[in-house]
């Protein structure tokens, strides 16, 4: 997030950071031998083009050939760049980042390159199937990495619990495997979680919205920013420009790890975020519970993420809650009438509507 524009806030995606995840959104050993400009590496990397231009001025980490007078950046280039933003998010300085950076050879660079995603929903089958815990987190962290979080969440885990959940033949005692995906994609999240809610001032312009895959918030320019003594003295803190309007998201066990993953991503864009389990009592201790927290810790927005009966009695007695707003995901989400309560089909525009939300709220006085 960065200040901008008299105060407004500005939102924006970045892949992952976390020392065990591959950190990149796409792949540089594929691109071609066709040169890409400034903004093209720019979407590829999950970084603003000013931080681009920033780190050719201040670090050298420039195209070493150009096509005329303009910025054309190939494939070792690129490499150097992805090296790069994944030692800064990993939380080495920009400065040292480079250093290590100009020293690496194309082999060092080629070896460091982040692992494929999985082809298909019947690769991740295979290896959970197969018991093969190694594989199993190799192809989440790679997918997530890849795509994001909610498409690997939406193109491989949901299809391939759904699978296991649904085997004619069952589960063995003692080995649900449907449970390992389960853990695995908690041990995922959770190293992803510690980072989340960071911010970016940087007067070099700030990030900015992207369309496409879902990314998380652009670490690599907060890293630029700590090393700038004028973007370090702004002194705005993610917990603080959110401090009034906290998430809430009230799932039952089905939607469990998809809550988790909106939860990871939202805290990413940062927005802070709380998830209370449903459906394991009726809506009147959830509501209670929810309550509770609320004013312990606060909460403007509420997604409820669920259905039937339970659902729909938990979403009426939160609509009776004043100054809370809902939003309800999923097409069989129960279908209730309040000018509060806002509707979406996926768990990408969730995401994305749930923050245009809390944006909005910071915006209301």
């Amino acid at each position: 997030m960065s200040i901008e524009n008299g105060g407004e806030f500005d939102f924006s995606h970045a892949p992952l950071a976390t020392p065990t995840l591959p950190l990149s959104t796409s792949q540089p050993p594929e691109i071609g031998p066709v040169p890409l400009t400034v903004t093209a590496v720019a979407e590829r990397l999950g970084i603003s083009p000013s931080t681009v231009r920033t780190w050719e001025r201040r670090y050298g980490m420039g195209p070493h050939r150009r096509a005329g007078a303009h910025r054309r950046y190939f494939a070792d280039d690129i490499m150097r760049l992805t090296r790069m933003v994944e030692l800064v998010r990993s939380g080495v300085a920009p400065s040292d980042a480079a250093a290590t950076v100009r020293e690496l050879s194309a082999r060092d660079l080629a070896a460091a390159a982040p692992a494929a995603p999985p082809s298909s929903p019947d690769q991740l089958l295979d290896a959970v199937q197969r018991d093969d815990f190694a594989e199993v987190a190799r192809l989440v962290e790679a997918s997530v990495a890849t795509h994001g979080l909610i498409h690997t969440y939406t193109d491989f885990v949901e299809p391939v619990t759904e699978t296991l959940r649904n085997d004619p033949a069952g589960e063995t005692p003692g080995g649900a495997s449907s449970l390992m995906l389960t853990a695995i994609v908690l041990r995922v999240l959770r190293a992803l979680a510690p980072h989340a809610g960071k911010v970016c001032h940087s007067d070099e312009g700030g990030p900015r919205d992207r369309d496409g895959k879902t990314h998380m918030h652009d670490a690599a320019n907060d890293a630029v920013a700590r090393d700038h003594d004028s973007a370090r003295s702004a002194g705005m803190t993610a917990q603080s420009a959110w401090c009034h309007h906290r998430l809430v998201i009230m799932a039952d066990p089905a939607n469990f790890i998809a809550a988790h993953m909106v939860g990871v991503d939202v805290q990413w864009r940062g927005v802070p975020t709380s998830i209370l389990l449903t459906g394991l009592s009726d809506a009147a201790s959830a509501v209670r519970q929810f309550e509770r927290h609320r004013r312990e810790l606060g909460c403007s927005v509420v997604i409820v993420m669920g259905k039937g009966s339970g659902a729909q009695e938990l979403i009426e007695q939160l609509t009776r809650i004043d100054d809370l707003h809902i939003v309800l995901v999923g097409e069989r989400a129960p279908h209730i009438v309040d000018a509060r309560i806002q509707r979406v089909r996926t768990l990408s525009a969730c995401v994305d509507e749930t923050v245009a939300l809390m944006r909005e709220l910071c915006r209301t006085p």
